[in-house]
């Protein structure tokens, strides 16, 4: 059966707010419900810049500029960021024919401090109108999101939507729909036993090594990456920084290092960049090794821009293709686990 689309993605957008500061975290302190940042002064902060963010959002924009046909299924308000978030989203022609509109709530905000270059802290992440879905907003709009090949699902962190995300996952099953996931630390911390029960009908999961070994609850990478042979997902996909990628894929496991950048500029969604990489050469049937191979490379064209946000800097098939021609590829290892 065609599908109308290749990929829906399922999850919060959010405005990521950016400023510098010569001083990391001061202090962070929980008020009730309020994240209070408290710094020494008023003048260490750069200008401020916004964009557009969201896992899942990153996601489908680069997955759409590689030539996909993708979607977005989510909820915003009627509030100016939540009109900037849609308007980004069409820049990089994903349908938005289906995000939900509700009044009196508003788009997720993440505040991002980053101290002069160095590695980027998001310390206040909201993520707004997403966590007021409900299973009812899955079931009304059902036959939308099995309109697609695959779906690509990242974190909520309130139980009505994630309850929805269970649902969405057990249909998509039953029609033969693919289902990527990518919870996040909040998300397994919060929520650990839902998250479980979503793995018995997802195949991809998108971890960093930190989310891997909470999600399993064992306390090495050897022992988590036993745990994902154990399960029936067919791919997993786990980033490790400076340490490069280990990747499942049908079983096996494979290892690649981390092309080398020489001046980190901007870490914001990298791991979403080489994730990306990893779906699309999946759906295009590619060999690992060329999979892990494009997924590096992009990471490592990402973090050396300097530019702001995770959509700013997507390198295109043909950029990396033409590095690999130039250079030495990194070695694809497999590994035996278990």
């Amino acid at each position: 059966m065609n599908k109308a689309l290749d990929v829906i993605g399922v999850g919060s957008l959010v405005v990521d707010i950016f400023t510098d500061s010569p001083y990391m975290i001061i202090e962070l302190r929980q008020r009730r419900k309020e994240s209070l940042i408290a710094l020494p002064t008023e003048k260490i902060l750069s200008k401020v810049t916004i964009r557009g963010g969201g896992s899942s959002g990153n996601t489908v924009a680069y997955l759409s500029r590689l030539g996909l046909r993708c979607g977005y299924f989510t909820k915003l308000g009627y509030d100016i960021f939540s009109e900037f978030l849609i308007n980004d989203l069409k820049r990089f022609k994903v349908d938005v024919s289906h995000i939900l509109r509700e009044t009196n709530v508003e788009a997720g905000k993440s505040v991002i401090v980053s101290s002069l270059g160095l590695k980027d802290h998001a310390l206040i992440v909201d993520h707004g109108a997403a966590d007021m879905l409900t299973v009812s907003d899955f079931k009304k709009n059902l036959n939308y999101l099995l309109s697609t090949k695959w779906l690509d699902i990242t974190s909520f962190t309130n139980r009505k939507a994630i309850e929805g995300i269970k649902f969405l996952v057990r249909e998509a099953k039953k029609n033969g729909i693919n289902v990527f996931f990518a919870p996040s630390k909040t998300m397994i911390i919060n929520f650990q036993t839902l998250c479980k029960e979503i793995l018995k009908n997802v195949d991809v999961i998108s971890l960093n090594e930190e989310e891997l070994l909470l999600l399993f609850k064992k306390k090495s990478l050897e022992k988590g990456l036993k745990a994902l042979k154990k399960s029936k997902l067919k791919y997993a996909f786990v980033t490790r920084g400076k340490n490069g990628i280990i990747s499942m894929f049908e079983k096996k496991f494979y290892k690649i290092g981390a092309y080398k950048v020489k001046d980190v500029k901007n870490t914001t969604g990298a791991g979403d960049i080489a994730a990306s990489w990893f779906l699309y050469g999946i759906i295009k049937k590619y060999s690992i090794k060329r999979i892990l191979n494009y997924a590096a490379v992009a990471a490592a064209f990402h973090v050396k821009k300097n530019v702001v946000g995770a959509r700013e800097a997507l390198p295109s098939k043909r950029e990396i293709e033409k590095y690999l021609e130039k250079v030495r590829n990194l070695p694809v290892k497999e590994i035996k686990v278990g």
